[in-house]
């Protein structure tokens, strides 16, 4: 592997940094371009765990001031924005204040929690709710000034959607076009709240219940605010959530084609989440609940990928491999199939996957599958 991928995974590993080699890493002197380094890991949007990892190794001052400059203003203005997206959450909190619908918030709102400030931020913050509870939130959403559309900065204001705006987003996307609120908090002068009534992929009915049913009636009042409470996923179904969101884009053409297909801090969220979510139920539960989604090669295309990138295994432990063996999840596979879902076209990536990661141009190393008959 090459030196520069070697640097950037280790920045990214802030939970337990391998202090020796990554010491090793930047002793390299003209061979190791941080230039390079530097871009992936702003593009990776994990500037502010490289900060935190140089700083807890004690490495901040072995990289040169231009670097260590550039992390420590992303980190600066991450733990802001931080601030103000707890504010936004509190708000929020006050908004669905007594609701009698389940409801549950999605990546970033509770991620934002669990990482140390300044780490992971979020632009905008996704709900996951039935569809037969879409208007009562519409009405508080509404009634707490929020408004269905986008926000145009260079206008500084939202632009309402069209009815078509809307009926295309339920229709095609399985959820609503934004609900956008001005804010004026530093580093987040808008929010924009997403209201998912469907998942990226379906589920097996339990006992009548349809998926989205099903998830959240176990959600649990976890993310905490200074104006109370708000509910997400269980840790468990929090940890599939990611696998299939993030295999989504990684197997879409069309993710591929915005360079949107593989996002480094999304292999983090899940590298943060994976023992908390087997200690709640273990290898053979978390397993025998991914079958019965269905979701074994999305989530073993994440949770494989994820050890290949950060050794989970070494902080996750003995049922993480377990939990790896049962989904038949291999780190060393690199080969996959990716889908233009317009065409129907499949393609294959067979490039060894580290090397996929950093690839610049993914669209142009695709080979298109031909299908007999």
């Amino acid at each position: 592997m090459r030196l520069e991928y070697q640097a950037v995974l280790g920045l990214c590993n802030w939970q337990q940094p391998d202090r020796e080699r990554l010491s090793a890493l930047l002793d390299g002197g003209d061979r190791l371009d941080l230039p390079w380094v530097l871009g992936q890991v702003l593009w990776g949007r994990a500037g502010g765990m490289a900060y935190l990892t140089l700083e807890k190794t004690g490495l901040l001052m072995k990289v040169n001031r231009e670097f260590r400059n550039t992390l420590a203003s992303v980190y600066t203005a991450n733990r802001i924005r931080n601030e103000s997206f707890q504010k936004a959450l509190a708000d929020l909190a006050v908004v669905l204040a007594g609701a009698r619908f389940p409801y549950a918030l999605l990546k970033g709102a509770y991620l934002s929690q669990l990482y140390p400030s300044g780490l992971r931020t979020s632009n905008d913050i996704d709900v996951l709710v039935s569809s037969a509870s879409l208007p009562a939130l519409e009405k508080r959403l509404e009634q707490a000034g929020y408004i269905q559309g986008t926000y145009d900065k260079a206008q500084g204001k939202i632009i309402p959607a069209t009815r078509r705006d809307k009926l295309l987003s339920r229709m095609n996307r399985g959820e609503t076009v934004p609900f956008c609120k001005e804010t004026r908090l530093p580093m987040l002068p808008y929010l924009e709240i997403d209201l998912n009534f469907s998942l990226d992929y379906k589920a097996k009915q339990t006992g009548g219940a349809s998926a989205v049913e099903t998830l959240l009636a176990a959600a649990r009042p976890d993310i905490h605010t200074a104006a109370g409470p708000l509910y997400t996923l269980a840790p468990d179904d929090f940890l599939i959530h990611l696998c299939a969101h993030l295999y989504k884009e990684a197997a879409v053409y069309q993710w591929v084609e915005m360079g949107r297909d593989l996002s480094l801090y999304k292999f983090c969220d899940i590298d943060l989440m994976a023992a908390g979510a087997l200690r709640l139920h273990g290898a053979e539960a978390l397993a025998a609940k991914i079958a019965g989604l269905s979701l074994e090669v999305p989530c073993a295309y994440a949770l494989s990928r994820t050890e290949r990138l950060f050794g989970t295994g070494r902080r996750a432990g003995r049922d993480w491999r377990r939990l790896l063996e049962l989904l038949h999840a291999d780190p060393a596979e690199n080969a996959y199939e990716i889908l233009d879902p317009a065409s129907q076209s499949v393609y294959s990536c067979r490039m060894d996957f580290v090397e996929w990661m950093f690839c610049s141009d993914r669209l142009s190393a695709l080979q298109r599958v031909e299908r007999a008959g």
